[in-house]
């Protein structure tokens, strides 16, 4: 097994996040967590689809909500609880959006998972609106 690390953002400590018994300093469990880098296709676009593969041991709940413009759309978080019979298998799992704007994101979440998750390749697809915002 190799050991996933993580940073804190607001100090230097380094933890360790492949453990399901993982917990924060006060005893609360850890929540994973990563955003995306952002990405366009012009000036403005329709967010439709993301693709995620998560290789895991067991089950795992992953949260997915979009980020528009650097603002998140909670209303369209969507939540799926992933589930394998066998160790090291992997789930390519989709979300639909509907999100517009000109700059694109998600936040994906493992809130609870059953043993080793881990996220693997990613894709998105956006529809093109327009060239530019705003004008006659």
């Amino acid at each position: 097994m190799i050991p996933v690390y993580c940073v804190n953002a607001t100090d230097n400590r380094v933890m360790t996040i492949d453990d399901a018994a993982v917990d924060t300093d006060d005893g609360t469990p850890f929540e994973a967590s990563v955003t995306s880098v952002a990405f366009e296709a012009g000036a403005w676009s329709g967010f439709r689809r993301f693709m995620q593969t998560v290789h895991l041991n067991g089950t795992a709940t992953v949260i997915v909500t979009p980020i528009t413009d650097d603002a998140p759309d909670e209303s369209q978080t969507l939540p799926y609880v992933l589930s394998v019979s066998t160790d090291g298998s992997f789930v390519r799992q989709r979300w639909a959006f509907a999100s517009h704007g000109s700059r694109h994101q998600v936040l994906v979440r493992i809130p609870a998972h059953s043993g080793l998750t881990e996220l693997g390749e990613w894709g998105r697809h956006l529809v093109p609106r327009r060239s530019e915002r705003g004008g006659p």
